[in-house]
């Protein structure tokens, strides 16, 4: 990040992101601090900007999550954070700045097991399990339908899909 390596959570250890960035941060974090409690948050955004301050939330919170989630913080709720996002103490920050000290790896996702092959093995499994009449490389779906109780897609090339049987248009006739 900003061309340099800034260990897990990156909320803990903004020290190591650039000097102008860090004292914005730092001063937000302050002044959310010295404020009175916010109301509860009603989306995913308002929860960050209460957690982490908008600085952190603008520099990195709300970006990260954006494309973890692929949907922007605020169109998103809240309610499924739970133990998902690490949270911070002011604290704890303002003292890894001051002695230049990495926060000890720690929240949901500080250990990690890779599939030996890598997580695109993960689909490789997929695929492989899939019977052969459900699969369709280049196929593009246009839309998603149910008909009669059951999903039915459309692809670009006009066929229908059943997706539980695996069945199209073409096979019945």
């Amino acid at each position: 990040m900003r061309n340099t390596w800034v260990g897990y959570p990156v909320q803990a250890n903004v020290w190591r992101l650039p000097e102008k960035e860090v004292m914005t941060i730092l001063s937000d974090l302050a002044q959310k601090d010295a404020k009175p409690k916010p109301p509860p948050p009603r989306n995913f955004e308002e929860f960050l900007i209460a957690k982490f301050g908008k600085a952190l939330t603008d520099t990195f919170m709300a970006p990260y999550n954006a494309k973890v989630w692929a949907h922007p913080a605020n169109e998103m709720n809240h309610i499924w954070v739970g133990e998902r996002v690490a949270e911070i103490k002011s604290q704890s920050v303002f003292s890894n700045v001051i002695n230049k000290r990495d926060a000890p790896k720690w929240g949901p996702n500080a250990q990690f097991r890779y599939p030996m092959n890598g997580t695109g093995h993960i689909w490789v499994k997929v695929w492989n399990t899939l019977p052969k009449e459900n699969k369709r490389l280049g196929a593009r779906v246009t839309s998603v339908r149910t008909k009669d109780g059951a999903k039915e897609l459309e692809l670009a090339d006009g066929r229908k899909v059943c997706p539980s049987t695996g069945l199209t248009s073409d096979d019945l006739g």
